[in-house]
């Protein structure tokens, strides 16, 4: 390649990460004064730093000047190798750049990278630069792995700034200079943080003198830059891409070439001066190709185009064999157009014209050839016509028609000077016409003795095909000649004339119309009118034709198909068809038969509410080439109203069968209501025609949807203007009710009629056959129950007895049943036969027989007696149930009650011995105790018990005393722990009741009972009386209880070099009769290791501690309150300070002491995390005594004992193995080989390792450089 033309630059960026926290703009490795020209240890103009506006270039000390990017520029995350946010993610500023350059005073080159972290590790920064403006395909010594490029300026972290010859060269060559790490480079902070952490800037610069020494170029050179980051200790050509500056690599899929030749396509090749702190930066792509206007004839001296807005245009001449003939400059205006009026020679045929453009800040169009703009001057060439040849029809009095109505002009020339339009065949003068309507610019003019039409102006090609599209031809003859016209159109582009172009026009006569008319009136329809004439007055005329040949009558505005009906009769040889509002009618026919035929059509509506919108009807005839102008008819509508109707679903009025006691029940719930030609009602009237009894029959409404009902007299009025569908709602809503219990039994007939305000409707008849029913008697009494003393004997049971029947006046029979708690040989009912009416009594039943009056069975039941001839009657309440019959039915039960009052005594509790006290002595606890044993209790008319209710009468405390009972033999017990009352209850025999109380327990629940003695007075009840109260003491003795000390079960999760932690923040401590603790002791009681584990506490609160570390026992002191001591436990911590600690789980102990007794030990496991630190592999080994990077380090290689280090020269040889690797202690590699057969000393260069870190995770892969001073 030549070392001539354009610079092109690439950045590889290698994995650099470490924290920032710095001021942005400060320097963190700084380097000579190239680099901080004011040593004031910022990059930025002021030592303050950058400011917050997110864009730092205008605050550079170094004038630099952004790299030029494609499309959106610098994406951020869009590494091909190495990690997102990593020393080698290029990110961009606000304005999409990531990379700059500046060229300082002394003419040193200096670049800048712009990075999203950084890490001190081996990766490098590469520029690339194009020196003869080819790249690609246009390069011969391009590939795909070099694409181009002629010099490679590299800065490789840690090791310095190199210069390389790569024209032609696929990877990295020896180095032609190379530049000092600490003096070339820096390094400082941004203003902004893409990734959560400060960017970072990369500096490095090399003289220009050497790059002049090197390739021949001067700050005049016309160069392209493109930067690359690299993860590789390497220049460009020879490690692994990461991010390609000015693009995003993820639009690229690897593609490195691809990616250059885009960035190249919009750099312009520039000087080094223009980014100079006096240059004006990168240009930004090339200036778009001009275009020229075409053609450019033979004869031309002007030149016209367009190109971008205000740019210079240099245009040459150039003669067929290639010389120069003339040339010009001219600017371009605003909108872009240009033009050039200086060639002082007319162009001839084989003259080419060159044109280029130049925008200020770009570089000028055609540095390649695809951006010339080139064009070959031609001779002119004669205009010519097209369009549709077809023939043009013209019929006697149209008016003017267009004859071209397509015509297109084409021709060399962009303009055209004038046109003819002749008439050439045929033509008569005063007839024939010609005229147009042409565009501004072209004026036309007609010869009516020659028939020519002239077109005159210079006019674009488009405006003379308007001119010609607008001829009309007009023959303004009433009778013209039909002989063809030709018509030749020619035109003229200020050289030739077209080729004639002809059109024919074809001349034809005028049709007379054929003329109908009738009344011209409405035609007025009556609802209900049948078929009626449409028009009989129809008059039919045609001045030219005897016959017809077709007709129609066409409803034109409003048709309903379901009303409008048109009928017509064939006749006469005319057939009609009525179909979707259209009349129909065919065949030839003379006129007379065509005027009779259509007055003999007829209209109908068969609607019985028909539409009142006017229709229109409209009469056409056809004579066999035209119809007649329209003749139309109107129709108006007269509406007539209609009733409504009523009727019953089915059509049948029905019969309703009403039994008594049916209550209300609907009248007709099958009506329907209509009105066909009305949506609302205003009354209906509901009547009850025969056999109404007003104290018996009732018909109902409820007013509903506006309408009112009113009832008088067996006469239901609705009132209320409403819809049709809510009065037959309201209709079938109407209830009959017969209220009688002993109805009339003739049959009811009810009348019903609506009304629409106007007419009433036609009457429906609904029947109502009433059905009786036999009602049963009624017998009530006295609502209170017989109280009935033991030994009282007999009673009458209720004297106050009063009988009924509605409809009979006497009784059959009656019985009366002892229906509950019926006692055999206590109970007895007794009647005196009367009245006819006899009694017999046989177990519980007294049955009463014999016809007779109801006031004889009212007298004879209320004679009825009962009583009970025990001596100690059950006590259970009787009930005693009459029931009597009409000889149909029975009564319903009417019930009385008698409750028993037994003479009653009340029952005895003692001791066996006959006291009426007992004691006990309870000890904290003791538990449950029974309270009582020699127990005796007595009762002289009750074998059973019914309850007994044991008090705590003095010095309850509710929360510790209780009384403790099991239910047992039907006896079931509550204890109130409010009251202090334990209540049993149950029917059971004294001797159950005995055992049961001698089972009750008492328990005191509390850790700190109160020693006051408690009094229980026990009490038993026979259900009628209830006995003297036994009296039991209770004497309880207090003692001390231990402490107590708790806390959350889960174990603590201590996480390694945490330092200290809390061991339980929840603990709880507890003591039910202490106020205060007097120490405790926190032991690590299971793998306890000494110099690891330390338990550590702060003395607080009057409490001080003492830490055992031989024993691992932590001991607190001194008398605290029970708090105290809580909050003191929840502060002991647990730390271990070892890196690498025992990973068993330690058991802690926690016992809280009152000074007498220890608390049951709390437990608490503490479980080791061990922190595994992440491995990383460094990529470089320099065993050159330094005591930097002289063995190969792995970090956190030690977490993993059991890993496997392997190493691999470029023929994928092993030469190192070992097993259980580190980075101290000898097991660490310098260099050196001990696998294969030439162990000892490595030659440089770069191995491939594999690390298996023996825990079944995935093995480690990658390189390292081997390079010794």
């Amino acid at each position: 390649m030549k070392l001539v033309g354009n610079i092109f630059f690439v950045v590889l960026q290698l994995l650099v990460i470490f924290s920032v926290a710095a001021q942005p703009g400060e320097i963190l490795e700084t380097g000579d004064q190239v680099l901080d020209p004011n040593s004031d240890g910022f990059i930025s103009i002021m030592n303050t730093g950058f400011s917050a506006d997110g864009y730092d270039v205008d605050e550079f000390e170094i004038t630099m000047f952004g790299i030029p990017i494609f499309g959106d520029g610098e994406s951020l995350g869009d590494v091909q190798s190495g990690p997102d946010c990593g020393v080698t993610d290029l990110a961009l500023d606000t304005a999409g750049y990531a990379l700059y350059a500046g060229f300082d005073a002394n003419e040193n080159l200096i670049f800048r990278f712009r990075l999203a972290g950084d890490k001190k590790s081996v990766q490098s920064y590469s520029i690339l630069i194009d020196t003869d403006q080819l790249v690609g395909t246009a390069d011969p010594n391009s590939s795909a792995i070099n694409p181009g490029f002629e010099i490679a300026i590299t800065l490789i972290q840690k090791f310095g700034v190199y210069i390389y010859d790569v024209d032609g060269i696929e990877s990295c060559p020896t180095p032609l200079r190379s530049y000092d790490i600490s003096t070339h480079q820096q390094k400082a902070t941004s203003a902004l943080q893409s990734c959560g952490t400060t960017d970072i800037y990369i500096d490095f610069y090399v003289p220009f003198s050497d790059l002049e020494t090197l390739f021949g170029i001067t700050p005049d050179s016309n160069l392209r830059f493109v930067g690359v980051t690299n993860i590789s200790a390497t220049c460009v050509l020879d490690g692994s891409v990461s991010d390609i500056g000015g693009v995003n690599d993820d639009d690229y899929k690897g593609c490195f070439s691809c990616a250059i030749l885009d960035l190249s396509e919009n750099q312009c090749p520039s000087s080094i001066t223009n980014i100079s702190a006096s240059g004006g930066g990168f240009p930004l792509g090339y200036t778009a190709t001009p275009e020229i206007d075409l053609p450019i004839l033979v004869g031309d001296f002007n030149i016209s185009g367009t190109a971008e807005a205000e740019s210079e245009i240099y245009i040459e001449l150039y003669s067929e064999v290639g010389s120069l003939r003339d040339s010009d400059t001219t600017m371009t205006d605003p909108g872009g157009f240009w033009q050039s009026n200086d060639f002082i020679v007319p162009l001839a045929s084989g003259d080419s014209v060159v044109v280029n453009a130049f925008s200020p800040g770009k570089c000028i169009s055609g540095l390649a050839d695809a951006g010339l703009t080139f064009a070959i001057v031609t001779p002119n060439q004669p205009p010519q016509i097209s369009g549709s040849t077809q023939t043009v029809g013209y019929k006697e009095q149209d008016p003017p028609v267009i004859l071209l109505d397509d015509a297109t002009v084409s021709d060399d020339n962009i303009d055209l000077t004038s046109a003819s339009v002749s008439i050439t065949g045929n033509f008569k003068v005063g007839f024939d016409i010609l005229a147009a309507s042409p565009p501004s610019g072209i004026i036309a003019s007609y010869d009516g003795a020659s028939g020519i039409l002239s077109f005159n102006g210079t006019a674009s090609l488009a405006d003379y095909d308007s001119a010609l599209r607008s001829v009309t031809y007009l023959n303004n003859n009433a009778t013209p000649s039909l002989d063809i016209r030709t018509v030749s159109f020619i035109v003229n582009d200020g050289t030739n004339d077209s080729q004639s172009f002809n059109k024919n026009i074809l001349l034809s006569l005028l049709n007379e119309l054929p003329v109908i008319n009738g009344t011209g009136t409405d035609l007025i329809y009556t609802e209900g009118s049948g078929a009626v004439s449409l028009d009989d007055m129809i008059v039919l005329t045609d001045a030219d034709n005897t016959d017809m040949v077709s007709a129609s009558v066409i409803f034109t505005d409003v048709f309903l198909p379901g009303e409008d009906t048109l009928v017509f009769v064939d006749q006469n040889g005319i057939q009609g068809i009525f179909s979707d509002g259209v009349l129909s009618m065919m065949g030839v026919s003379s006129i007379a038969n065509y005027q009779t035929a259509i007055r003999s059509i007829t209209y109908e509506n068969k609607s019985s509410e028909p539409d009142t919108l006017k229709r229109t009807v409209t009469f056409t005839v056809n004579d066999g080439t035209d119809n007649n102008l329209p003749y139309d008819r109107k129709i108006s509508f007269i509406l007539v109203n209609d009733p409504p109707e009523i009727i019953r679903e089915g059509g049948v009025p029905g019969t309703l069968t009403y039994t008594e006691g049916d209550g209300a029940v609907l009248l007709d719930e099958l009506i329907t209501v209509t009105d066909v030609d009305s949506d609302s009602l205003t009354s209906a009237t509901i009547t009850i025609l025969t056999n109404f009894l007003s104290i018996e029959d009732t018909l109902v409404f409820t007013d509903q949807n506006g309408i009112i009902g009113s009832y008088l007299a067996g006469v239901l009025t609705l009132t209320g203007s409403s819809g049709v569908a809510s009065y037959q709602t309201a209709l079938r809503s109407i209830t009959y009710e017969n209220i009688s219990d002993n109805p009339n039994t003739l049959t009811r007939t009810v009348n019903i009629i609506i009304s629409d305000n106007l007419l009433p409707s036609s009457p429906i008849i609904r029947d109502i056959i009433i059905v009786p029913i036999n009602d049963p008697p009624q017998i009530s009494g006295s609502t209170l129950p017989l109280v009935y003393n033991e030994a009282a004997g007999g009673v009458s049971i209720d004297d106050m007895i009063v009988l009924s029947d509605v409809d009979n006046t006497t009784l059959a029979s009656a019985i009366i049943t002892i229906s509950t708690n019926f006692h055999s040989g206590e109970d007895i009912l007794a009647f005196v036969d009367q009245n006819g009416i006899t009694g017999i009594f046989t177990d519980s039943t007294l049955v009463l027989t014999g016809i007779a009056s109801i006031a004889d069975y009212q007298t004879g039941l209320r004679s009825i007696t009962y009583e009970n001839t025990s001596v100690a009657p059950f006590i259970e309440a009787r009930t005693v149930e009459f029931i009597i019959n009409d000889n149909a039915d029975n009564s319903l039960p009417f019930n009385r009650n008698i409750i028993i009052i037994p003479i009653i005594e009340a029952p005895v509790v003692t001791t066996t011995s006959g006291g009426a006290s007992a004691s006990l002595t309870y000890t904290e606890g003791d538990g449950e105790v029974t309270i009582l044993s020699g127990l005796a209790a007595t009762d002289p008319d009750d074998i059973n018990l019914e309850s007994a209710t044991l008090i705590i009468s003095s010095n309850y405390i509710e929360g510790e005393d209780i009384l403790v009972y099991t239910d047992q033999n039907g006896i079931s017990g509550n204890f109130n722990s409010t009251t202090g009352i334990l209540l049993l209850q149950g029917s059971s025999s004294l001797a159950n009741y005995l055992t049961s109380i001698q089972a009750i327990s008492y328990q005191n629940t509390s850790e700190n009972p109160s020693d006051l003695p408690r009094t229980v007075l026990l009490a038993v009840s026979d259900g009628d009386t209830t006995s003297r109260d036994f009296t039991i003491t209770i004497n309880v003795i207090p003692v001390n209880d231990a402490p107590q000390v708790d806390g959350v079960a889960s174990p603590m999760v201590y996480k390694e070099s945490s330092g200290s932690v809390v061991i339980e923040s929840e603990m709880i401590t507890l003591d039910v009769d202490n106020d205060q603790l007097q120490s405790a002791t926190i032991t690590i009681t299971d793998n306890y290791v000494m110099g690891e584990d330390i338990l550590v506490f702060t003395d607080q609160l009057g409490i001080t501690a003492v830490f055992d570390d031989v024993s691992g026992v932590l001991t607190l002191s001194g008398g605290a309150s029970v708090a105290d001591y809580q909050t003191a436990l929840r502060n002991v911590t647990y730390e271990n300070p070892r890196d690498r600690a025992s990973p068993d789980v330690r058991i802690v102990e926690f016992i809280v002491n009152d000074g007498d007794l220890p608390s049951i030990a709390f437990l608490k496991e503490i479980e080791i995390e061990e922190v595994i630190d992440p491995v990383i592999v460094y990529q470089v080994v320099t065993p050159d005594g330094d005591n930097m990077n002289d063995t190969w380090v792995i970090e956190g290689i030690e977490q993993y004992p059991n890993n496997t280090v392997s190493l691999f020269n470029r023929y994928n040889s092993i030469v190192y193995k070992q097993e259980s690797y580190s980075n101290e202690g000898g097991n660490n590699w310098s260099g050196q080989s001990n696998e294969g057969f030439n162990k000892g000393e490595l030659p440089d260069g770069t191995y491939f390792y594999r690390i298996d870190l023996g825990n079944g995770t995935a093995v480690l892969d990658g390189f390292i450089v081997l390079k010794r001073k």
